[in-house]
C-alpha cells in the first residue's frame, strides 16, 4: 500500500460554503502532499452529501487540513467508512473546477485569472 492512512471526511449542506472553501482546502492539500482523494455520494442523498476518501501519509493528529473546526470550509471527520456510498465516476479535479469556480464571487478561475485579463 502506497499510503499509510485513510481518512474519511464529509461535505454536506451544513459545512459547504458558497465560495467552495472546503474544496479549495482539499485542492491545496493535494497540491502540497502526496495523496489520493476520491469523492463518493450517499445513496440516500446524492445531491447534498459527499464523502471524501483521503489516502495520505499523515495521521489525523498531523493532518495539515481544516477538519472539525468551527471555521468556514472545515471538513467533517467521520470515524469510519460510511455505509451506502458509491464512488463518483469523476476525478477530484472536476469537483475542484465545479465548486471552486462556480462559487467564486466573480465566476473567475483564480488560477487562470492572469491569462483571461
Amino acid at each position: 500500500m502506497k499510503y499509510k492512512y485513510i481518512h474519511w471526511l464529509k461535505i454536506d449542506l451544513s459545512n459547504e460554503t458558497e465560495n467552495g472553501i472546503e474544496w479549495s482546502n482539499l485542492k491545496k492539500y493535494k497540491e502540497n502532499y502526496d495523496c489520493n482523494i476520491e469523492v463518493y455520494y450517499y445513496e440516500s442523498n446524492p445531491f447534498t452529501m459527499k464523502a471524501i476518501k483521503l489516502e495520505c501519509n499523515q495521521s489525523y493528529q498531523d493532518l495539515d487540513l481544516d477538519v472539525n473546526s468551527s471555521f468556514d470550509g472545515s471538513l467533517i471527520r467521520l470515524n469510519n467508512k460510511p455505509k451506502n456510498i458509491e464512488p463518483y465516476n469523476k476525478p477530484i479535479e472536476q469537483f475542484f473546477e465545479r465548486y471552486i469556480r462556480v462559487h467564486n464571487n466573480l465566476g473567475i478561475d483564480e488560477e487562470n485569472e492572469e491569462e483571461t485579463l
